[in-house]
């Protein structure tokens, strides 16, 4: 996801919890991670996943419509433990090219 210096931290989360189209499932997938160029930002527990549109957004593009976010989740999180975070945010990830999906195992 995209990140700049002056993103605060709502709108960081906001653009990290969704939408997501074809989220992997598992119990695997525990962590979301906010990354610019391959730099962990923040990172996310995932408590669980909803539709898309579920939940309300702050800063979020309201065009993105109910056609965009048919067959899209989004997750419900908070900030990871302080044992989780020191592990993986401010270093970088080396990223796979994904081909379509945005999600990466990271730390397997």
């Amino acid at each position: 996801k995209t990140y700049t210096s002056a993103m605060s931290d709502v709108k960081l989360l906001e653009a990290t919890r969704g939408t997501w189209a074809k989220v992997p499932r598992g119990p695997e997938l525990k962590y979301a991670y906010a990354t610019y160029h391959g730099l962990v930002k923040e990172v996310y527990e995932i408590r669980h996943w909803l539709p898309a549109g579920t939940q309300h957004y702050f800063f979020r593009d309201r065009k993105l419509g109910d056609e965009r976010l048919k067959n899209r989740h989004e997750f419900v999180g908070v900030i990871a433990p302080d044992e989780i975070r020191s592990r993986y945010k401010n270093k970088k990830i080396k990223l796979v090219r994904s081909y379509g999906t945005p999600f990466q195992r990271v730390g397997v």
